[in-house]
């Protein structure tokens, strides 16, 4: 869908263009260097296809389409599409930046955020039940009504989870640490390694389990937005814990945090188990920082 034009294979006979100017990036027009984010850019167009039933950009030919992928902004799709939760808007602006080092860095980014629009509680007007989604938790909803909107949900999700599928064959295939050969958990969210600077975290899971560190990992981030993962072995802080047993250790988290207060004010705002640690190599495992 995104590959470029400059032959004329894709050319009919009266010139126009087979179906690939829809979902094509600007660069691919000869704006600049062309890599990865261009199928950033055409699944956010499909991703506006599936929630409104339209293309983003649309002219009476090929070359205004082309013009209109350079120039203009992409519509919301809850303006082409009434009962869109407006959250996509941002998702497909993002997606559809003109600057590629303005997209998501991946298609798994991408993912993540229009799924965090889907199962926001501000969407209880456009309710789905999301399809499966190997090595990642998905929120099921109410079944959907109206019907209408709710097959718009259905189709938002579809992408969420061919996105979320590409993601998890990236990562699975170079998602690999340089220092110990483990194998990193398939998720949207990219590995994290936090500077052992001493700043404070606050780690919320750790996944232990090398059988379902990719499900563990998963259920931690989706159960707390905004969050990233770190391989504490590979962060080189003595202050963290880098296994059990034999097992590498995973750890979701917050921060960093430029000094305690914060942490533990962030600590006490996510609750739960959640602790803080700081990165530096003189503290030991064994002591967390008290919040008390």
């Amino acid at each position: 869908m995104a590959r470029s034009i400059s032959t004329t294979d894709d050319i009919t006979g009266t010139g126009d263009t087979v179906g690939t100017l829809a979902y094509m990036a600007p660069e691919r027009f000869g704006g600049g260097p062309v890599d990865h984010r261009v199928y950033v850019y055409a699944l956010a167009c499909m991703l506006f296809q599936c929630l409104t039933g339209a293309n983003p950009f649309t002219a009476e030919n090929a070359l205004a389409v082309m013009y209109l992928h350079l120039t203009n902004e992409p519509p919301k799709p809850s303006e082409v599409r009434p009962g869109v939760p407006a959250g996509f808007g941002r998702v497909i602006a993002q997606g559809m930046a003109k600057d590629p080092e303005l997209r998501f860095a991946n298609a798994g980014d991408l993912a993540s955020a229009a799924r965090r629009v889907l199962t926001d509680r501000g969407t209880k007007q456009m309710p789905v039940v999301a399809p499966e989604i190997p090595s990642a938790a998905v929120v099921a909803a109410e079944p959907a009504r109206p019907r209408r909107q709710g097959r718009l949900a259905v189709a938002a999700a579809v992408v969420v989870a061919v996105a979320l599928g590409v993601a998890a064959v990236i990562w699975s295939q170079s998602g690999r640490t340089q220092e110990t050969g483990q194998s990193a958990p398939s998720s949207p969210t990219p590995i994290d390694n936090p500077a052992c600077d001493g700043r404070y975290i606050v780690i919320v899971g750790s996944a232990v389990n090398p059988a379902a560190y990719a499900k563990d990992v998963q259920k931690f981030l989706d159960l707390n937005p905004g969050a990233k993962y770190l391989h504490a072995p590979t962060t080189g802080c003595r202050s963290l814990r880098t296994h059990v047993n034999t097992a590498e250790i995973y750890s979701v988290f917050y921060g960093p945090f430029p000094d305690e207060n914060k942490a533990r004010g962030h600590r006490a705002t996510v609750g739960g188990d959640s602790f803080v640690r700081r990165l530096d190599s003189t503290s030991t495992p064994e002591r967390a920082v008290s919040c008390r």
